[in-house]
């Protein structure tokens, strides 16, 4: 970051990184997650593949996969907790 430059005068060049994290189409998520966190970095250049579309994963996209994954396993939870308790009221009662 040039200190010397008043903010409305910066520009992207004066505070981008000119080496940015680049990673294949192929690269787990897991994995690039783990390694965002671990270089503390919030998102990744996906390299072009035979198509030449270049790409970006950032944080928020890890925390979309995030939050689809919790919603299933929190709505499978809930569903087996009704069902169960549901059973043992059935049950109960005769």
């Amino acid at each position: 970051l040039k200190a010397s430059k008043k903010t409305e005068e910066l520009k992207i060049e004066d505070v981008m990184n000119f080496e940015p994290f680049v990673v294949d189409p192929d690269t787990p998520v897991a994995k690039l997650a783990g390694d965002l966190i671990e270089q503390n970095i919030g998102s990744a250049i996906v390299r072009a593949t035979d198509s030449n579309k270049w790409g970006i994963f950032t944080v928020t996209d890890a925390l979309k996969i995030f939050e689809i994954t919790f919603s299933k396993v929190i709505a499978n939870k809930l569903k087996n907790f009704f069902i169960s308790s549901s059973e043992n009221y059935i049950v109960s009662i005769f």
